[in-house]
């Protein structure tokens, strides 16, 4: 039994059949009888798919009136602002002359497309780039008949093309105009058999032939004084729909002549034979107060569409049911709608007062949402005992018949009260609904629901097992649950401690095992033991079983295969027979629908069988329904999917083959609808422009009809008359295209190919545009066509050009280079030699004039080169000083070379006090006392340029640079800067101000003044502004230079305090020796001296007792003396050393002396070490020189052999020796038989702070002290040479008369 006794996509398979669909919706063509007697087709369930067109979309007036359709597959629209024509892909609008708003449009039999607006009717042509534009025909109207109004209808015949109008119908033959004085009443004309039958406010229903009104009185009571619509209803029938209320038949067949073929008025009686009654479900809702009837057409065989201006469209049936009611609740965009057209691909466009809807009626999806009562997102549904239920988050819902209202003109679902919230499954077991929800398992009986007692909540899946017919399997979240009907009640029978996982799908194969899909773990398979379902066993079946993953897999057992769904493809399985120890069952990917469902490249979400041999597959690139082939493969015929996304949600199948999908919105498919899916449509070029903006083509091709010159006719293929050759300059286009194929919008893609550039045509894209740069010079074809959802390829659009050669490859530029060439040749030499004589005088004094200026110019290139390189030299010089009063002296003799000026001045920024100090200025070659600027003093210009940062130039200085600023005057009690000589000075009148800048910053500031005005020009800031630059670095450079000395003293201070340490330390280890032996004997002569006075005391004084302390007293005194001598003699060597360290005094020394004395204040650490030193130096060597700093470099190598050369070793051996080389030099040698320097660092250790113990004592300064001491104080030089292993030697090569510095020098002079 059919549950809804057929669907609306039945009516589908109707209307495709008609083959004259098209013309019919004119009524041009001979229809065959129809009557009564066809069978109902059922109403349309849901409302079909609408696509909204706003005024913002095609950038027009919201309120659309008429359209129409030409055979080129594009539509035009009559619009309150003129007339939009629309490709599928672009809007374009069209004006017109006159009043904007367009109510009327029509189609002639030679394709010539009719408009008419308020005052005005015209046609429509195509210019010579394509370009359509409306020609009007008002000038062909008389001038006294140009006073009407609206054009409110316009209907094409073989007779002539008719201007419906209230006041006059306007006929067009033959290229002229004539007037009726037909008056069209409130209503909808037509034609049929080649008459116009019209309502005439006057004499009621009324026909045109041959340009020839006639009344038809057997018909007058058809107009009542309200709006009649009429339409073709059969043969010689017409269905007129009245606003008073009713439908009627008119039938005109008695009045036919098929002799004369018109129709002939009879005069007599015989009206109510002639008109009867059309009974309707919408009677009571036709007329103005309520739906207000506008339009109506027929559709096919069976349906009528009726614009309404109240409540939409109506589609009505020829039982006068309603088959559907589509408006605002079902999607239009509003409910006004003043026209319906029905498309070649037999969809419907509606023109309304908010925009444009497409509606498509040929396509076999209709859709269900909240309009329909749907709430929230459906999730579940089922077929049961007549009704149809869908389960949400929410609830359950139950369709209602729907039975048209006005006030209840949409489908509905309503809801089943008390029911649970998110409704997973419905399943019929055993005659009962049972339901797997949030709350657990429910069962509806009679719209209601009733909870199964002890069911767990979260359930998600229903089951059974052929195995166990009286059970019923609920999985829920954590689990499995066994219910047990008994007496027809469902009872909680047991729940499986074994089984833990979400389980969101149970199947059962042949043998009575489950399969449970859980949600993330793989699948379980569940085998019955013992006498009741709650004895089981299980083996979990995972990757180890082929599974390509564990979560989302799920299982369905079809035609004894067990099918696994997942996001690598569809995989199946032959069920190995139960095994205790482990599942031999293994799955592979199914290839039997085709490789792209098993190469594991699309995910597939579920499985369904819709009937015997075909499958339904939902997957991520949709929803795949798959038929089987005699040959055992498969077809895909999804074409009635495309364009709807396929949800995780399970589809449907319904028992009267329907598919219904699940989701946001809840979708009906009518998989047995025959629609033709291959209808032949066309891509067509819509626009050619060359760079862009200049626009070779506009996307129209015309030609002439018999009744126009102008080219009415639009055409699909292009002629030779459009054809361009375009210039070479033009080698860069840009195509737009199109094609007639309006459903599912943004869906269809192009392929496009350019003959003679393109090698190949490119990939499918949805992209309707194409540039093309730099085409070469020939013969092109441009190719495009497109490809709809269903995948049909339209016919292919060709655009034919040209591009012409530049101009200097043509074959007359050729020809015309020749010419010039030959002229060229003989003309040249003749005009050379008249030319040559005239000239003569005029080169000789060119030649002297540019002579002149090329002087001019070299002595200028001179002066710039000479600046350009003076400037470079003052650079280096102005860098290379680093002290600070010989860079100022420096500039100042620069600027003097550069500059004309009386007065150069230096200031330098005191940031922290907020002054700048002049210590350097120059006056008339005078110095100026040192003055200072305020930062407060703002007026002044020196001020100014600090503060800024920006150079000055003044030609007319008004101010006086030689008074003080407030600030300072008040400082120094005094207002004007003088010369130290105090003679008097002009006020300057040109200045020049530039800042000296270091890394952003001011530091200070050159001046350059002069007595006279206008003395400086921009060359000189610019000459001023670089030696600005360099006095930057020049500063920087001797305040860096400054603080390094600084440094430098302290640490050269440093060591020597630190050499000072080793001194005192090595005279207490050296004094420490004979004072203590001093000490020892003196103490011993005090206990000798002790014991004899004893002896004397007590009177046993003897003379050997005498002579004994008399030999023990001079022994004593003599060791004490030895003692005291030695070291009377060490502290005053000592004395001598620590002078000569301590000082940079110059004296006559001996060598041996002074390195002896030195080395011997490191005797104690040198015999602590347990190492040796060795002096090897003749005693006649003598230097005028510097003994302090000779020994600290002496201490130095020392001190640095014990740290670096033996490195905690014992046993080494330092070696001091000496010989002259000459009558004025001797060579010193320190030679270490220690480990030795490494290459890498020999060249290093000179280098201040260089040192291999950083952060153990080193501070890499001794080596580097040393240095300069030998090169800079005893004028001599140092090297080093030095083996790894095999030790080093220090090679010192000195004068024997030190040079005498230069400050010596001076404090002599």
């Amino acid at each position: 039994m059919r549950l809804f006794g057929g669907s609306f996509n039945a009516s589908i398979r109707f209307l495709l059949g008609i083959v004259l669909l098209y013309s019919a919706m004119y009524a041009k063509a001979q229809a065959p009888q129809l009557t009564n007697t066809l069978p109902p087709i059922a109403p349309m369930l849901g409302s079909p798919i609408i696509h909204n067109y706003d005024s913002k979309t095609y950038k027009a007036h919201s309120q659309n009136w008429i359209s129409v359709q030409d055979q080129r597959g594009i539509i035009y629209f009559g619009n309150s602002s003129g007339l939009i024509e629309f490709d599928g892909q672009r809007w374009q609008n069209i004006a017109t002359t006159g009043n904007p708003i367009v109510r009327a449009l029509a189609i002639a039999q030679d394709q010539t497309i009719f408009y008419g607006s308020i005052g005005d009717l015209g046609y429509l042509a195509v210019d010579k780039k394509g370009k359509v534009e409306a020609i009007s025909l008002l000038e062909k109207i008389p001038a006294h008949e140009r006073n009407f109004n609206d054009v409110w209808q316009i209907e094409t015949t073989s007779h002539g093309t008719y201007f419906l109008t209230r006041s006059r119908i306007f006929r067009y033959h033959q290229g002229q105009i004539s007037v009726l004085s037909g008056k069209f009443a409130s209503s909808q004309a037509m034609v049929m058999n080649d008459h116009l039958f019209y309502v005439d406010s006057e004499t009621g229903l009324s026909m045109i032939a041959a340009g020839k009104i006639t009344t038809l009185p057997d018909f007058a009571k058809v107009g009542n004084g309200k709006r009649v619509v009429l339409s073709y209803f059969g043969k010689h029938q017409i269905l007129a729909a009245r606003a008073s209320g009713d439908f009627l038949v008119l039938d005109l067949g008695s009045l036919w002549s098929d002799t004369q073929k018109s129709y002939q008025p009879l005069g007599n009686d015989k009206t109510a034979a002639q008109i009867r009654k059309f009974s309707t479900e919408i009677d009571d809702y036709i007329s103005i107060d309520k739906l207000f009837l506008y339009k109506m057409i027929p559709i096919g065989e069976h349906l009528f569409a009726i614009s309404t201006i109240k409540g939409g469209l109506i589609l009505l049936n020829r039982q006068g049911k309603v088959h559907a009611a589509i408006n605002r609740n079902a999607g239009l965009i509003d409910n006004t709608v003043a026209s319906v057209m029905l498309d070649k691909a037999n969809n419907l466009w509606a023109s309304t007062n908010s925009g444009i809807s497409h509606i498509e009626l040929s396509v076999p999806q209709t859709v269900y949402n909240a309009r329909n009562g749907i709430d929230g997102i459906s999730i579940s549904s089922i077929a049961y005992q007549n009704e149809f239920y869908v389960g949400t988050y929410q609830g359950i819902l139950r369709q209602v018949p729907f039975h048209y209202k006005q006030t209840q003109d949409a489908a509905q679902f309503v809801t089943i009260p008390n029911s649970p919230s998110e409704i997973w499954q419905f399943k019929e077991i055993a005659g009962d609904l049972m339901i797997a929800s949030s709350r657990g398992l429910f069962k509806l009986a009679n719209n209601q629901v009733q909870r199964i007692n002890d069911s767990g909540t979260d359930g998600y899946a229903i089951g059974t097992s052929p195995r166990w017919p009286d059970y019923l399997f609920m999985g829920k979240m954590g689990g499995l649950e066994i219910f047990k009907r008994e007496n027809k009640e469902w009872k909680l029978f047991h729940r499986l401690p074994q089984i833990h996982e979400n389980i969101r799908r149970i199947s059962a194969d042949a043998s009575g095992d489950l399969w449970l899909s859980s949600e993330v773990q793989g699948l379980i398979r569940v085998h019955f033991t013992g006498d009741d379902p709650s004895q089981i066993r299980l083996q979990r079946i995972g990757l180890e079983h082929g599974l390509p993953h564990l979560n989302g897999n799920r299982a369905k057992f079809i035609d004894d295969t067990l099918f696994v769904t997942t996001s690598k493809g569809l995989y199946s399985a032959n069920i190995a027979a139960w095994s205790d120890t482990s599942d031999q069952t293994q799955f592979k990917a199914d290839p039997r629908f085709g490789t792209r469902f098993s190469d594991g490249s699309l995910s597939v979400s579920d499985i369904n069988v819709v009937q015997a041999g075909t499958y339904l597959l939902q997957t991520a690139d949709g929803v795949q329904l798959l038929q089987r082939k005699p040959d055992g493969s498969f077809e895909n015929s999804s074409q009635a999917f495309r364009g709807l996304s396929a949800n995780d949600e399970s589809a449907y199948v319904h028992p009267d083959g329907s598919i219904w999908l699940m989701g946001e919105n809840l979708y009906r498919i009518d998989t047995q609808a025959e629609k033709n899916y291959t209808q032949t449509f066309f891509a067509m070029i819509r626009r050619v422009a060359a760079n862009t903006s200049d626009i070779i083509f506009e996307g129209s091709y015309g030609k002439k009809t018999a009744n126009e010159s102008a080219l009415t006719a639009f055409q699909l293929r292009q002629t030779a008359s459009y054809v361009p050759q375009l210039a070479y300059q033009q080698n860069a286009l840009v195509f737009e295209f199109a094609a007639d194929f309006f459903e599912k919008p943004g869906s269809t893609q192009f392929q496009y190919q350019l003959e003679g550039f393109d090698p190949q045509w490119s990939e499918w894209s949805r992209i309707s545009a194409k540039e093309y740069t730099n085409i070469p010079e020939g013969n092109y074809h441009f190719r495009v066509r497109a490809r709809n959802i269903y995948g049909s390829i339209s016919e292919e659009a060709v655009y034919q050009f040209s591009i012409l050669p530049p101009w200097y490859r043509t074959h007359w530029a050729y020809a015309l280079w020749i010419i010039m060439i030959s002229a060229t040749i003989f003309g040249g030499i003749h005009l050379y030699t008249l030319r040559l004589r005239a000239n003569k005088k005029h080169l000789e004094q060119e030649v002297i004039e540019r002579t002149r200026e090329a002087m001019l110019q070299k002595d200028a290139a001179e002066q710039a080169r000479h600046k350009i390189a003076l400037l470079a030299e003052m650079g280096k010089q102005i860098t290379a000083s680093l002290e600070v009063h010989a860079i100022e002296k420096s500039l100042y003799t620069f600027v003097q070379e550069l500059i004309p000026g009386n007065t150069f001045g230096i200031g330098i920024v005191d940031w922290e006090h907020r002054v700048i100090r002049f210590d350097y200025v120059i006056e008339n070659g005078q110095a100026i006392p040192s003055y200072q600027r305020s930062l407060e003093a703002k007026e002044q210009p020196a001020t100014q340029c600090v503060l800024s940062g920006k150079e000055l130039l003044f030609n007319e200085l008004t101010l006086d640079t030689r008074e003080l600023d407030s600030f300072i005057s008040l400082e120094f009690n005094t207002s004007q800067i003088k010369p130290g000589d105090h003679q008097t000075v002009r006020m300057p009148r040109s200045a020049i101000y530039v800042p000296i800048m270091l890394n952003q910053r001011v530091i200070g500031v050159i001046s350059v003044q002069s007595e006279n005005s206008n003395t400086y020009q921009d060359s000189d800031v610019t000459i001023l502004r670089s030696l600005g630059s360099y006095a930057a670095v020049a500063f920087e450079n001797a305040s860096s230079y400054q603080r390094l000395q600084i440094t430098q003293s302290k640490l050269v201070e440093q060591e020597k305090l630190a050499a000072l340490g080793s001194l005192v330390a090595g005279i207490a280890h050296e004094l420490n020796t004979p004072i203590g032996n001093s000490l020892l004997t003196a103490s011993s002569l005090d206990e000798l001296s002790e014991q004899l006075v004893q002896d004397i005391h007590a009177g046993s004084i003897r003379r050997s007792r005498l002579e004994n302390f008399s030999a023990q007293t001079k022994t004593a005194c003599t060791l004490l003396m030895r003692n005291l001598e030695n070291a009377a003699n060490l502290i005053t060597s000592f004395k001598q050393i620590a002078v000569d360290q301590t000082s940079d005094k110059r004296r006559v020394f001996n060598l041996q002396t002074v390195t002896t004395e030195v080395a011997s204040t490191l005797g104690g650490r040198i015999r602590r070490d347990l190492h040796q030193l060795k002096i090897q130096i003749p005693a006649d060597i003598e230097l005028d020189s510097y003994p302090g700093p000779y020994g600290q470099v002496i201490s130095n190598m020392i001190i640095n052999a014990l740290v670096h050369a033996f490195d905690e070793r014992h046993s080494g051996e330092i070696r001091i020796s000496a010989n002259r080389i000459n009558l004025d030099k001797v060579r010193i040698q320190i030679k270490d038989n220690g480990k030795g320097i490494s290459e890498d660092n020999l060249s290093r250790i000179f280098d201040p702070f260089f040192t291999t113990r950083m952060g153990q004592g080193g501070s890499g300064l001794g080596l580097h002290i040393s240095y300069n001491i030998v090169t800079a104080i005893l004028g001599g030089s140092i090297k080093v040479k030095s083996r790894v292993g095999k030790g080093t030697i220090f090679e010192l090569v000195l004068p024997l008369i030190a040079p005498t510095p230069s400050t010596e020098i001076e404090n002599e002079q």
